[in-house]
């Protein structure tokens, strides 16, 4: 084949790359947005009639009109979105979210259910709002002139929250010329995403808490690892794996290592050992895309060494554990500086 045989047949390669990536994806965008409950003053110190007043309601420069306890299923929802996006597509320039087709479905059906429980929530605020800043004023009331002074009205901070999902837009990059560069981007970002999954897998399935904030290894694991955090990640994979065949690649790497484990009971001894170096071993982006392209294997296991393939430096590298999906909606905990005025996943 000629040089100029080659370059149509890559050219030719690439355009159906990206014609795969326009038909099979779409751009989608979520936005959660609402009142603080926060002023930002000028300064640090709360001066009133000349004196300074100390009080608990300061953080900064901000000054919390609202009791901001009952103000954490805005910050909540935020994150649940987040996180249904990010267990379905990737998240491109812009802070756009780039999802295969497939699964508008499966985002439609996840965002209902988060937007009905920050509804639910916040009705349940304004219902209360009244007594709510009653209680908030009689428990600070040294600084009662500041919260009155500042303090929205409940109409205002009714229509301050909106939950939007704004419709797919197809996706189409600007310049078809720089295709190339699109298609390696979001493989690349596919890359990033299975390993910061696996690597949440690995931090939340693989060990257990001990006193004084430590951890250690398990010496077993239940199914349920499989069943949630990796069949979620191989979902992902599959879903995307029209957009470059090394994407499928380690689809069947993946099927081929959880063929080998039992299907019920326990995953432990020898298994378990198999398990931990595979999940460590797509934690790696490096590893994972070494493999993809063909140039490595993704891992390699000898049950009778004690070496362990992943070094002690990736397994530090492993990023913090994830939440469930909803479970910041059910508990609340989610530190106060994360809840935000607005907050968008998208355009």
């Amino acid at each position: 084949m000629s040089n100029l045989d080659d370059a149509k047949q890559n050219t030719q390669s690439t355009l159906d790359r990206l014609e795969a990536l326009k038909q099979g994806c779409c751009l989608v965008a979520v936005t959660v947005r609402g009142c603080c409950g926060e002023k930002s003053l000028n300064s640090k110190k709360i001066i009133i009639d000349g004196q300074q007043i100390e009080s608990k309601l300061m953080r900064g420069t901000s000054f919390n009109w609202f009791p901001q306890e009952h103000l954490t299923f805005k910050g909540n929802a935020a994150r649940a979105v987040e996180r249904l996006l990010a267990s379905l597509g990737v998240k491109v320039a812009g802070g756009a979210t780039l999802l295969p087709v497939s699964r508008l479905d499966e985002l439609h059906d996840g965002i209902n259910d988060i937007e009905e429980r920050f509804y639910d929530k916040l009705s349940k605020v304004v219902k209360d709002f009244d007594q709510l800043m009653a209680g908030h004023v009689a428990e600070n009331q040294e600084v009662e002139e500041l919260i009155r002074e500042y303090s929205w009205n409940k109409e205002q901070f009714e229509k301050s929250f909106i939950f939007k999902a704004s419709p797919p837009l197809a996706f189409a990059p600007a310049d078809e010329g720089d295709a190339d560069e699109v298609i390696e981007e979001t493989i690349g970002l596919v890359y990033e995403d299975v390993a910061k999954m696996a690597s949440d897998v690995y931090t939340k399935s693989f060990f257990e808490p001990l006193p004084g904030g430590s951890k250690k290894l398990r010496e077993k694991i239940k199914q349920s690892v499989i069943n949630s955090g990796i069949d979620r990640l191989m979902s992902k994979l599959t879903s995307l794996s029209f957009l470059d065949p090394s994407i499928g690649n380690i689809v069947d790497a993946a099927r081929a290592e959880l063929a080998k484990l039992p299907k019920a009971g326990y995953i432990e001894g020898e298994d378990f050992a198999r398990l931990q170096h595979f999940v460590l071993a797509l934690g790696n982006e490096d590893m994972i895309r070494s493999f993809a392209e063909g140039h490595a294997p993704l891992f390699t296991f000898d049950p009778t060494s004690e070496a362990d393939p992943i070094s002690e430096a990736q397994e530090q590298s492993v990023a913090p554990v994830a939440l469930d999906l909803f479970e910041v909606l059910e508990t609340g905990d989610i530190n106060q500086q994360d809840d935000l005025d607005s907050w968008g996943a998208g355009l």
